[in-house]
């Protein structure tokens, strides 16, 4: 459950992994990321920098920002 929110808040704000694993109760961030990516074999710093790429072609080609801080 934890590693599903986690993927969420990295889909849906620009919250920073260490910021994500604080969220879902880690303390320690490597601890966070070797769970992580055995869930989901990625790692969240990767999906962290893909997402900020996919949010930035997103507004160059819209001019709109649809991913916000929750």
């Amino acid at each position: 459950v934890r590693m599903q929110r986690a993927a969420e808040l990295l889909t849906t704000t620009n919250l920073s992994v260490s910021e994500i694993a604080e969220q879902v109760g880690y303390l320690n961030q490597s601890k966070f990321s070797s769970a992580f990516k055995k869930q989901f074999n990625a790692s969240p710093l990767g999906e962290f920098k893909r997402r900020k790429n996919l949010r930035e072609k997103y507004f160059q080609l819209t001019g709109s920002n649809i991913f916000h801080n929750k």
